[in-house]
């Protein structure tokens, strides 16, 4: 069984690494594809504030698909010490007018798997996992814990919009 610990990093990325990478999702031409619910759940679909914005860098289901953007998060990946990689995409989400706690979801039920979010801004949103307060988002923090530990999305009301890296992987032990 895997350690079911959470964990919490501030200041995770040395600061250049952490700018480039926060440049390059804040530009206005950074591709972003338009989801009509948070966790693919069919009652989200008629709730305004349940979408976002995705930007899948590394994925295989449906398609294979690999973005431009893998290689400015080589550091990040290199400091999580990733064996193999299952998935990584950026979340965009816009403000509300209060405060929506998405529904709960499992990224991965293989208890191998980690989950890591990664926060490229600060706002009043964050993340939760199931028993456990909000984490804040807070630019360079980062978040490691077990993929079948049940986590949501907290949004935010005090900025335009609220970035996270969300990286599906299991730890390199040799």
């Amino acid at each position: 069984m895997v350690n079911r610990k959470i964990e919490v990093f501030d200041g995770f990325l040395k600061k250049e690494d952490f700018i480039k990478i926060q440049n390059k999702v804040f530009d206005n031409e950074f591709p972003w594809e338009f989801n009509k619910d948070i966790c693919g759940q069919k009652e989200e679909e008629n709730q305004l504030d349940n979408c976002m914005f995705v930007h899948v860098v590394y994925g295989t289901r449906p398609n294979f698909k690999i973005s431009p953007l893998l290689e400015l998060l080589k550091p990040l990946l290199d400091k999580l010490n990733v064996d193999i990689l299952c998935r990584i995409k950026v979340n965009l989400n816009l403000r509300t007018e209060n405060h929506v706690e998405h529904c709960y979801h499992v990224d991965h039920s293989n208890d191998l798997f980690y989950s890591a979010i990664f926060y490229l801004n600060d706002c009043n949103g964050g993340t939760k996992i199931e028993g456990q307060p909000l984490i804040q988002s807070v630019a360079n923090r980062l978040v490691v814990f077990p993929s079948n530990m049940l986590h949501t999305g907290v949004s935010q009301t005090n900025t335009k919009r609220r970035d996270v890296i969300n990286i599906i992987f299991t730890k390199y032990n040799g």
